[in-house]
């Protein structure tokens, strides 16, 4: 009877740091979350969460620098321009601009893929072309994620909102950087708001780096919401210099969450 009652409380005491281990975990899991908007699926059953946590927020702490990029996706799947002015220009600073097809100006998606795999994302900057461009850059948002976008959830932030919570989320991120994300944000939500001055001062203007709450990811996705057409072209576009972002290399995520 001595002989089972210390193998009970072994196990009850083998038991009781496993739940703490897990338990823990868990805790972890959630401050990745809300710290750095990992969405629930990221990670497996073997991921440690803090040590996850202490990676990212030690990138965090380093100087942020340029993050190169190629095109995953571009809604002009027309690209009249493509021969001249393609869609992977606004991902190099070395290039000439990228002109959206006539007609063109309003809600035109763009999403980049980090060259480096998975990077943590702090900053992000529109930069607008200077004379003989008729259509800059008006307004941009910046979304991101570790998988590519969902662009159907994304159009709720259309035209600057569709509805009055896609509109409130554009007006705060619109007021001032936000290096934290609200209660109740969801990984489809932008996380920087950029907004060029007025024609003519839009003209050859860098808009940023404007800092947003830190998020790992993979694909950064750019809506342009609209431009400039101060003479009221008919078939007016977007005319992009460049779109930049700014963050740290994370080369050690991938295996940390698989």
């Amino acid at each position: 009877r001595d002989d089972v009652d210390v193998s009970v409380q072994r196990r009850g005491r083998q038991v009781c740091r496993q739940w703490d281990r897990c338990a823990t975990n868990e805790v972890w899991r959630l401050f990745a979350a809300r710290d750095f908007g990992l969405p629930e699926d990221a990670g497996s059953e073997r991921t440690c969460w803090r040590a996850v946590y202490v990676y990212i927020a030690s990138a965090q702490r380093t100087p942020p620098t340029a993050l190169a990029a190629r095109v995953q996706y571009c809604s002009d799947v027309e690209a009249r321009y493509a021969g001249q002015y393609p869609a992977r220009n606004a991902f190099r600073s070395d290039a000439n601009c990228w002109c959206t097809t006539p007609t063109l100006n309003r809600n035109v998606d763009i999403v980049a893929e980090l060259e480096d795999g998975y990077c943590l994302l702090t900053a992000v900057a529109a930069v607008n072309p200077g004379d003989f461009f008729s259509n800059p850059m008006e307004a941009v948002l910046a979304f991101a994620s570790l998988a590519p976008p969902d662009l159907d959830a994304a159009h709720a932030f259309d035209r600057g909102g569709r509805d009055a919570l896609a509109e409130a989320a554009v007006a705060r991120l619109g007021e001032a950087p936000s290096l934290t994300r609200s209660p109740g944000w969801r990984p489809h939500e932008p996380l920087a708001a950029l907004q060029f001055p007025p024609w003519p001062a839009c003209k050859s203007a860098i808009e940023g780096p404007r800092g947003c709450a830190p998020t790992p990811c993979r694909f950064v996705h750019f809506k342009l919401l609209s431009s400039y057409n101060p003479s009221l072209i008919a078939h007016a576009n977007i005319d992009v210099c460049e779109l930049r972002m700014l963050g740290a290399p994370l080369p050690e995520l991938a295996g940390m969450l698989a």
